[in-house]
């Protein structure tokens, strides 16, 4: 008797005791096996018997892991064994009520040399009650199909992924997000100003990519963003006015970049500020003294960049300063011992000289080969670089 004129539902009822681990390999025996076994209905049916069970699946492959990967759960065993199924699986495992009810989810994964890469898959689509996802490990490009996500998603972090492609425009459709975290994922090219879409933002990395171009000006939209970090990309252009909108900003990085010009006067907006970064730039002008009635600004980084003139006399009101450092930039000659009239003091500093800097081409010739040293002074329990020579 062929196996193929067995009924299909009493192959069904066989199969579903096997565990599905095991299951998908049979459907290399033949193409009746492959689409008896790729059943939408009977995926549902063996995930919601073996899902549901008190028996842990022990050997679940090592280079998965999940949040919870101490525990020896079944649910845990199935999450590690979800990124490996096909897409029937996949979306099945999804939809069980006691899967499709969780809130957050943390996948990591770690190459093998038998699976040393793996893509997000599309399936990812089908966690539609997901209000936290982060994906760590993972290659190839960020599926579109995350998108489907937009109703209940709002936080999102992708660190140390290697995508090597632009910000794709689905990003800008997840309009509930209030947490975007692309750190360390290869991204390059430039970012739309359609982030500007996402109003509810208030935590955004991009950090550690190869973003270029200008700084989108309708980041000046997010009305709610607090923390705004685009440290080690190769954005240029000027910094945009724009971000001066963002009123509720407390901590921008934009370090190590390649930006260029001035730093709008404009700050002064930024009353919440208490961290700004703006190290190993090409920005230029002087030191504008309107950051002075940023009266929370706590670290100042304005190294490594070509600004003149010298440090704002106002800079002595800002009483909670407790990290400037404006070294290896061209201002003017501000040293100590040659005139204590043009050196502000720093109540928040305890009154040590902090960071600053002069021409090293006019200082070369009187100070030797104009070497830098630093300080660490502790003030409390921070940490303060105080620079001389």
């Amino acid at each position: 008797m062929p196996v193929e004129s067995i009924p299909v539902e009493i192959l069904h009822l066989i199969f579903q005791w096997i565990h599905p681990s095991k299951l998908l390999k049979y459907k290399r025996l033949s193409s009746f096996f492959n689409t008896l076994l790729s059943d939408t209905h009977f995926a549902r049916l063996v995930l919601r018997l073996h899902s549901n069970s008190t028996t842990s699946y022990a050997s679940s492959p090592k280079h998965l892991s999940h949040s919870s990967s101490t525990s020896t759960r079944p649910t845990d065993d199935y999450k590690r064994l979800w990124l490996l199924w096909p897409d029937e699986y996949q979306a099945a495992y999804a939809s069980l009520p006691h899967i499709a009810s969780q809130p957050d989810l943390e996948w990591t994964f770690l190459g093998t040399l038998a699976n040393p890469t793996a893509s997000i898959p599309p399936a990812i689509q089908y966690f539609t009650n997901i209000h936290t996802l982060s994906l760590s490990g993972f290659h190839g490009i960020i599926p579109s199909e995350i998108s489907l996500l937009k109703t209940t998603l709002k936080s999102l972090t992708m660190k140390g992924n290697s995508f090597h492609s632009s910000i794709p425009s689905c990003m800008f459709q997840l309009e509930n997000l209030e947490t975007l975290i692309l750190r360390n994922c290869f991204l390059k090219g430039p970012v739309s100003p359609n982030i500007g879409k996402l109003r509810k933002l208030v935590h955004v990395d991009l950090s550690m990519n190869a973003l270029s171009g200008c700084i989108p000006a309708s980041i000046g939209r997010l009305s709610q963003l607090r923390y705004l970090d685009l440290q080690s990309n190769v954005f240029d252009g000027e910094i945009p006015v724009a971000l001066t909108s963002c009123r509720a900003l407390q901590v921008m990085n934009l370090g190590q970049n390649k930006l260029h010009g001035r730093i709008p006067c404009e700050f002064e907006r930024l009353q919440a500020l208490t961290y700004f970064n703006a190290w190993s730039n090409n920005l230029s002008g002087p030191i504008p003294s309107t950051l002075a009635s940023l009266k929370h600004l706590k670290h100042l980084k304005l190294a490594w960049n070509q600004f003149t003139g010298p440090i704002p006399p106002a800079f002595k009101t800002l009483t909670s300063l407790i990290d400037l450092d404006v070294s290896n930039n061209l201002l003017d000659d501000t040293h100590p011992s040659n005139t204590t009239e043009s050196v502000p003091s720093f109540p928040g500093l305890m009154g040590t000289w902090a960071a600053a800097s002069v021409n090293d081409l006019k200082r070369s010739h009187r100070f030797g080969n104009g070497l830098w040293k630093s300080l660490a002074v502790v003030v409390g329990v921070c940490v303060v670089t105080v620079r001389f020579w």
